[in-house]
């Protein structure tokens, strides 16, 4: 199925957004991009997750940036 397909059916397969997320999320999270480059951040909801907060970026090589 292609995307133009699929834009123009998307309408029939309606779903719930508890189906694709059932619980709470237990992160907040964003990303973001440029001509730069790639960055974003996860962080934990509350103290009790086992994971720490990660802040990562990434540069595009600047073939693509010339293309942008």
């Amino acid at each position: 199925m292609g995307w133009e397909q699929l834009a123009q059916t998307v309408h029939d397969k309606l779903v719930s957004m508890h189906t694709l997320v059932p619980t709470r999320p237990a992160y907040i999270v964003a990303t973001d991009a440029s001509k730069h480059g790639m960055a974003g951040f996860w962080l934990p909801k509350s103290s009790t997750t086992n994971l720490p907060p990660v802040l990562w970026s990434a540069p595009f090589h600047p073939d693509i940036q010339h293309q942008l």
